[in-house]
């Protein structure tokens, strides 16, 4: 090779390594609409014959009549057994004889549900899921028999102290609101329900406006408009219910809370107000909440709490998206002798990453966890459909899955640092204390479980 042309190859891989990085195509997102009107995402993927959706209307627990609390829950497992001329043992059998798996889920935003399917039953998964939706039995023998085993679950929340922790900490944060209530409802709430009540609600919250549909799979963009259009074209329109619109008020920031439990050990939520998944800061925001203690063994509060001290054999950070009451979270447990220590810490570590924000080093980690690991959650066609039908509840773009990586990779140690203080306050944390702490004063004991009657 000459010397001339050897200058201008290492010249050209100069420049072409200079260039600015292109964003990643994580996922080709196609924007489709059927012939009703009804619009969906779709990700086309030949390689395995399997067809994922996962779907979501506005609402969920949200919706819940009063004094009926737990209604869409019950909703939501009551609706695999039995539909039009099936009833619950031939649904299921229909189910399990073409390999069809279906469940549904009742959120404090929204009312969701999933479907996979061999691409060779699709016709059958979309008849048995517009009958789920448009036509559910409601039989009273498995009324009765969901209602017994969720009387039963409830029986056994009361004596778990994670539990009460995470029930005190919503009866707590969000009193008055719709979100401060038990999602399975309580005993008397349950016992007042009838499948009537299921009947009236299901016609509520199944309508097409909101509604939000992702596919992922072996099927083709027609396929696909066919499909969801044998599904959901039966519903109605819209409903007359509307789901709260107007922000949660956050309640109780600043105050600390002690539910007394006979048990070894102290459970322990704290929380207050974050940052909204829309805001322009949530990428910094993720960056935050892994080097503070969403990294697992990587971040601040593991290394302050468990492995300098001792005190926990875990703790971790988290960020709610809830979309009316954004927040920031962290639980631990420790011994009824360590609680207090590990309170103290858990403030002190807050206020830390409050006033400094994460290091250049902690940013870099995070932000190599987090954009490598959006890659390997995606490995699987329903993992992708609940992936996209979760950006869609949160009202980002079809492409928004392109753009989220570079979007954290370009959060600077500036940026991080003021929206640290944003979002941080140990001043606000609310404490929920669940056991009996040595030294810890609460500003208040709490004789019920909020929440509950």
């Amino acid at each position: 090779m000459s010397k001339n042309l050897c200058s201008i190859l290492i010249a050209f891989a100069f420049i072409f390594f200079s260039l600015p990085a292109q964003a990643e195509k994580v996922l080709d997102v196609q924007e489709l609409e059927t012939e009703s009107g009804i619009k969906l995402w779709l990700v086309e993927d030949h390689n395995v014959p399997v067809i994922s959706m996962n779907f979501s209307f506005p609402g969920g627990l949200a919706m819940d009549p009063e004094g009926k609390t737990g209604l869409a829950y019950m909703l939501s497992i009551m609706l695999d057994e039995g539909a039009g001329d099936l009833d619950s043992q031939a649904f299921q059998k229909e189910l399990a004889d073409n390999s069809i798996s279906m469940g549904f889920s009742a959120g404090r935003d929204h009312f969701t549900g999933g479907i996979k399917t061999l691409t060779r039953n699709q016709d059958k998964a979309a008849e048995l899921l517009g009958l789920a939706l448009s036509q559910p039995r409601f039989d009273q023998d498995a009324f009765d028999r969901m209602q017994s085993s969720t009387e039963a679950t409830i029986r056994q929340n009361l004596t778990s102290p994670n539990w009460i922790a995470a029930r005190s900490f919503n009866g707590l944060m969000f009193e008055g609101d719709p979100y401060a209530l038990p999602g399975q409802g309580t005993l008397q709430t349950l016992a007042n329900m009838t499948p009537d009540d299921l009947r009236a609600f299901a016609k509520d919250q199944f309508v097409k406006d909101g509604l939000k549909i992702a596919i992922a799979g072996d099927i083709t963009a027609e396929s696909a408009k066919v499909f969801v259009e044998r599904i959901f074209s039966p519903l109605a329109d819209a409903s007359d219910i509307k789901t709260p619109e107007k922000d949660a008020e956050f309640k109780n920031q600043g105050q600390s809370f002690l539910y007394e439990f006979d048990n070894p050990q102290t459970h322990i939520i704290v929380g207050h107000k974050g940052i909204p998944v829309q805001d322009e800061d949530w990428p910094a925001a993720q960056i935050i909440n892994y080097a503070l203690g969403g990294g697992g063994f990587d971040s601040r509060l593991m290394e302050e709490i468990r492995e300098k001290k001792g005190l926990t054999y875990g703790v971790s950070s988290y960020m709610s998206d809830m979309a009316r009451a954004p927040s920031i979270q962290a639980s631990l447990s420790a011994s009824n002798d360590n609680a207090a220590e590990a309170i103290a810490l858990l403030e002190k570590e807050w206020q830390r990453m409050a006033t400094t924000g994460p290091t250049e080093a902690e940013i870099k980690n995070a932000q190599d966890y987090l954009t490598g690991s959006l890659v390997l959650a995606l490995t699987s066609t329903d993992a992708i459909s609940g992936a996209l039908n979760g950006l869609q509840q949160n009202g980002f773009d079809a492409d928004y899955i392109n753009r989220r990586n570079d979007r954290l990779r370009n959060v600077s140690a500036d940026q991080a640092r003021v929206v640290a203080g944003r979002l941080l306050d140990p001043e606000r944390l609310m404490i929920i204390t669940v056991g009996n702490p040595t030294g810890f004063q609460p500003d208040q004991k709490l004789e019920t479980i909020p929440g509950i009657e």
